[in-house]
Order: structure tokens, then C-alpha cells, then sequence
């Protein structure tokens, strides 16, 4: 009695493609919304095709060669804020005194 009739696994298999049709869109909304959005383009700096992601200034596509991930928050009460958020700024965006705070960052 442990054999399972074939329409029972013909009906899950076939409840798994339908439950996938309709829920694998969503998840890739959900992801496309909330993740991080790096994936495959043409930088706008230098043409170069590989992972891009917009700049959260410009909002040009750039690549990692001209960008840099800056981790911060959005809110000026930092000592209230629990997470922290990392803004994508490309090369031609970041200001001066970020770009020398960044670099002496990277010096120590």
C-alpha cells in the first residue's frame, strides 16, 4: 500500500508548475524592488558590458570600475536609525569631500 496512484503525482506536479507560474513573477518584482539592483548592461562611462547598477544620483547605469558604494543613512538621527543603507554614486556624481573622506578610509 505505499505505491502513490499516478494521478496523485500527475496533480502535484502539476500544482507546482501552475503555483510556480504564479508566484515566481512576484518573487522577481519583490526582488527587482527590494535587492540590490546589479545586473547585466552597458556602463555609461565607459561602454563596457558587464554588471551595472544605477546611480542613486544621476540614476545612470554605471559599472563597478566607476562607481562607489557609500554605506550610510538617509535619516540625520543616526543614533535612532537600526539598519544602514549603501547608496551606489558614480564618478562623476560624488563630490569632492566625499570622494577625499572615502579615499582616507581606504589609507587606514
Amino acid at each position: 500500500m505505499r505505491e502513490v496512484p499516478i494521478a496523485a503525482v500527475l496533480g502535484f506536479l502539476l500544482l507546482g508548475f501552475l503555483m510556480g507560474l504564479v508566484i515566481y513573477p512576484k518573487v522577481l518584482y519583490w526582488a527587482k524592488r527590494y535587492l540590490n539592483d546589479f545586473h547585466g548592461g552597458k556602463c555609461a562611462h565607459c561602454g563596457r558590458e558587464t554588471f551595472v547598477t544605477a546611480c542613486h544620483r544621476c540614476r545612470k547605469e554605471v559599472a563597478f570600475c566607476h562607481y562607489y558604494a557609500i554605506l550610510g543613512t538617509d535619516v540625520p538621527d543616526r543614533d535612532r536609525v537600526q539598519g544602514r543603507r549603501s547608496a551606489q554614486i558614480c564618478t562623476e556624481c560624488v563630490t569632492a569631500e566625499e570622494k577625499g573622506m572615502l579615499e582616507n578610509l581606504l589609507r587606514d
